[in-house]
């Protein structure tokens, strides 16, 4: 099976609890960057006097950090959701997918808080992109359908 990496296909679709019920689908994002997310230390380790290691899994939160063109109409979202939770006085959660059609790859995103909301674009020569992160509970990789390219014939 033949894929590509491209982030072109990328289908983000987000939504947040009592602010946006049905999810919307994020666009405009910066030039070199869609989202990022960190490397989770999902064990921890012990190596006892004696040279025996041990350890256990951990449950651990997932941080996405989401880059959008300052002209994104996707903004309005985080806008939005930072301002309810401004005038309720409580968290919102979202909720959404993530698809890479090429990869036949789709990750669903479960209880997401908004950790860093950017509420001005910096302006510079031209106006910057901006960030919000995400941290979610629990993202997992979900059924999708096969990437989508063939194989190339043979000795090409």
């Amino acid at each position: 099976m033949a894929t590509q990496i491209t982030s072109l296909d990328c289908i983000f679709m987000l939504g947040v609890t009592n602010v946006y019920n049905n999810p919307i689908k994020l666009s405009n994002f910066s030039a070199d960057d869609i989202f990022t997310t960190e490397n989770l230390a999902v064990g921890e380790f012990v190596m006892g006097i004696d040279g025996f290691l041990t350890g256990g899994a951990l449950n651990v939160p997932t941080p996405m950090t989401i880059s959008l063109q300052a002209d994104s109409p996707s903004i309005v979202l985080f806008d939005d959701w930072y301002l309810y939770m401004k005038q309720n006085d409580t968290l919102a959660w979202a909720f959404g997918t993530v698809a890479f059609p090429s990869l036949g790859k789709k990750f669903t995103l479960d209880r997401g808080g908004l950790r860093n909301y950017k509420m001005i674009a910096d302006a510079r020569k031209t106006l910057q992109p901006v960030q919000y992160t995400i941290i979610w509970q629990n993202p997992l990789p979900a059924p999708s359908a096969q990437a989508t390219l063939a194989v190339p014939p043979a000795g090409h």
